[in-house]
């Protein structure tokens, strides 16, 4: 059956936007005040706004209203956001626990906060198919004033990807050891 548009609504006041990220079929944007915009194919709850329904035009996510952003990252059916003071956020498809929470059932259909890394400097995210991670930052020994990495990972870990060694699925972020 072929399926046709109508009345297609039109974006006529497109914000700054500052960083734009994708997944197979959702985009996330990043405005320059740090707010998120999501678009695309809501399926698990993906693109934050609480539903699986499909937006064909940037909507603000307004769960992360308070909250300045500085990166977003675009799983197959999970995304994961940076806040400016380095907390990090998921939501969508719990499956293998990519979103960090403790648990690999169920739809997370609203960005929540991953408590694993709340006492973490974290500096970056990524997302992938069916995992996640994000680098922290710290202070060397002795208080020099070296930067040391830390990265940890989350979610499926079918072929070693997450690098701790084995296949084991992690519901919450683990460090990875180096």
């Amino acid at each position: 059956a072929e399926r046709t548009l109508r009345n297609f609504p039109e974006w006529r006041s497109f914000p700054r936007m500052k960083r734009l990220t994708s997944g197979p079929s959702q985009f996330a944007a990043l405005d320059d005040q740090g707010h998120l915009f999501t678009w695309g194919q809501g399926a698990y709850g993906k693109l934050g706004h609480g539903t699986e329904d499909c937006y064909l035009i940037p909507r603000r996510v307004m769960e992360l209203e308070s909250v300045p952003l500085q990166q977003v990252a675009c799983g197959t059916c999970h995304t994961v956001a940076l806040s400016t003071s380095g907390k990090v956020y998921t939501w969508g498809w719990n499956s293998s626990g990519r979103t960090g929470h403790g648990t690999q059932e169920g739809k997370q259909m609203h960005p929540r906060l991953v408590q694993r890394l709340v006492s973490k400097e974290i500096r970056h995210v990524a997302a992938g198919a069916g995992h996640t991670a994000a680098v922290a930052t710290w202070n060397g020994p002795l208080g020099l004033s070296t930067h040391c990495n830390d990265v940890y990972t989350w979610g499926s870990g079918e072929s070693g990807k997450l690098g701790h060694g084995n296949e084991t699925c992690q519901l919450v972020p683990q460090r990875v050891e180096g």
